[in-house]
């Protein structure tokens, strides 16, 4: 039995490892260079082993019909020394599926020297309509640009994909070259203007409108509260980019994105609506953010509005900083239903959940799990049950309601032990003193 079989990763190893001797003893012992589906030369390139490679080609490795997997292999580890030898040991033609694919992962990887090695062994630089032109502008290379240039890739072409592309991923440098170099801007400027908006990439912004980009329209001066981009603002006011027939749209926008810098400048330099303001402290309620909220209030936005439409939105969301917030504002507790009050108990929210019924929510209608009766008795005392923040008795009504509620809640709580069911005996005599006692 071949002892190499018997433990056919040897050689794998051995080459994974850098160790030259071994593989050298193991090739000349009868080892086999193409031991599971050629795992040794992967291994040497995955480590960069140039001198284990060239041990595997000189005994007869042949990797030709898995030339696109170990090109790549070689390409992404930007492994100039053992991609040449890849080129050179390979049967050729290299079928130039394999070589594009080397070629744009060379281009992705920002390697020049390999983009060099694979335009000289072939690769094609305008290939499917420039398409490595495109690949380079995503990747942000100047310099494989400029390669590209040089062996006869068309910089205008793609209609002003490439510097779109350039924008998506904020490669300024790129953008201005390809601008310098003749690139095609006329197709896809707008839509380039409008993403580097988006994005809050102003210095690119100032470069589009230089060239000739303009906003599509007006409305989209919305769009710089989605990066908060307070700069981007500011430039497209310099171009004569009126804000202010938009300060609503801004003003909803940046607090639906939290968006503060440009919220900031936009309440402090432009009338904003009443509707706005309250449908902003809406939009910002899912959010924990002090910052948005406070500036929003401070400005006149109303916590009650819409019967308290941005508390209900708040809890809704799990964003219990905002419900304080918004609840010592001026929420009403009254204005929420029951199932807000549930969501309170099942996250509990004790201090929170206490402040709600002193502000007078209803529990009319609210049937508590076992456990979540249990922990309600832990954490609300018949005290803050009945009365409000200044600890004068809820009204009549109120009081019956809650009555009625801990009865209820009382018996689900009880059947869980007998412990539980003491505990809730205490509880509710104590409600019945504090219903008997004066205000």
């Amino acid at each position: 039995m071949n002892h190499f079989n018997a433990n056919p990763s040897t050689l794998r190893h051995a080459a994974g490892q850098g160790d030259t001797d071994t593989v050298r003893k193991l090739l000349q012992a009868g080892a086999q260079v193409d031991e599971l589906d050629h795992a040794p030369m992967r291994w040497a390139l995955k480590h960069r082993h140039a001198e284990i490679v060239q041990l595997l080609f000189a005994a007869g490795a042949d990797i030709s019909s898995q030339a696109e997997e170990f090109l790549c292999l070689a390409t992404k580890n930007g492994d100039a020394a053992n991609l040449k030898l890849l080129l050179n040991y390979m049967n050729t033609p290299i079928l130039p599926n394999a070589l594009d694919r080397a070629f744009y992962a060379a281009i992705a990887s920002r390697n020049p020297a390999v983009v060099k090695i694979l335009l000289t062994a072939g690769a094609n630089p305008t290939a499917e309509d420039n398409q490595p032109v495109l690949h380079a502008a995503t990747a942000g290379s100047v310099e494989i640009l400029r390669l590209l240039q040089r062996n006869g890739a068309d910089l205008a072409a793609q209609k002003g994909q490439a510097i779109f592309n350039a924008v998506v991923q904020n490669h300024l440098a790129v953008i201005e070259f390809l601008i310098a170099s003749g690139a095609d801007l006329s197709a896809r400027l707008d839509i380039s203007v409008a993403m580097a908006i988006g994005y809050g990439h102003a210095a690119i912004l100032e470069l589009l409108l230089n060239a000739g980009g303009k906003l599509n329209n007006p409305s989209q001066i919305a769009d710089v509260a989605d990066a908060d981009s307070l700069e981007t603002l500011l430039l497209l006011i310099h171009h004569g980019y009126d804000f202010i027939p938009f300060a609503d749209d801004l003003v909803k926008a940046a607090a639906w994105r939290t968006a503060p810098r440009v919220l900031k400048y936009v309440l402090e330099h432009a009338p904003v609506t009443q509707s706005a303001l309250d449908t902003g402290l809406e939009n910002s309620a899912r959010h924990d953010h002090e910052t948005v909220l406070h500036l929003l209030l401070n400005h006149g936005a109303k916590a009650s509005a819409n019967r308290s439409a941005s508390l209900r939105i708040a809890i809704e969301s799990r964003a219990f900083l905002s419900a304080q917030i918004l609840f010592a504002a001026g929420a009403d507790a009254r204005d929420l239903d029951a199932r807000l009050v549930v969501a309170t108990i099942k996250v509990a929210q004790w201090p929170f959940l206490v402040a709600l019924l002193q502000g007078g929510v209803s529990v009319a209608t609210i049937m508590l799990a076992a456990d979540h009766a249990v922990k309600f008795f832990d954490h609300v005392t018949p005290s803050q049950f009945l009365r409000d923040a200044q600890s004068v008795m809820l009204s009549i009504s109120i009081r019956k309601e809650r009555q009625q509620f801990a009865k209820i809640t009382g018996t689900t709580a009880a059947k869980q032990s007998d412990m539980d069911a003491g505990k809730v005996a205490l509880w509710l005599t104590a409600l019945l003193m504090e219903l008997n006692s004066r205000d």
